[in-house]
């Protein structure tokens, strides 16, 4: 089997602090990092729901993984309200 990557043609590349790669987190939380960057860049709306509909994992993976995120520090998540009185969530992430 040939273990080898090929860059494709496709420049919608999403980059990612190489400290996260080292900082013991699993794949999933990683992974999950890698999203919310990718749907901030879009200026996309992010939630734990949309964060489940991108991958195969469910609701409440996607929240383990946010809360693994979380307590090693590279994420915060807090809760706003509008003008409307509605609750929304902000995430805010660690870059370095």
């Amino acid at each position: 089997m040939n273990n080898t990557f090929e860059n494709g043609t496709d420049n919608d590349v999403t980059v990612i602090p190489k400290q996260i790669l080292r900082a013991g987190l699993s794949a999933k939380a990683v992974g999950l990092y890698t999203c919310i960057v990718y749907l901030l860049n879009r200026d996309e709306r992010i939630s734990a729901s949309v964060l489940a509909d991108m991958n195969k994992d469910g609701i409440t993976s996607v929240e383990s993984g946010l809360r693994e995120l979380e307590a090693a520090g590279w994420l915060r998540r807090s809760k706003k309200k509008d003008n409307k009185g509605h609750f929304y969530s902000v995430y805010e992430l660690k870059t370095n």
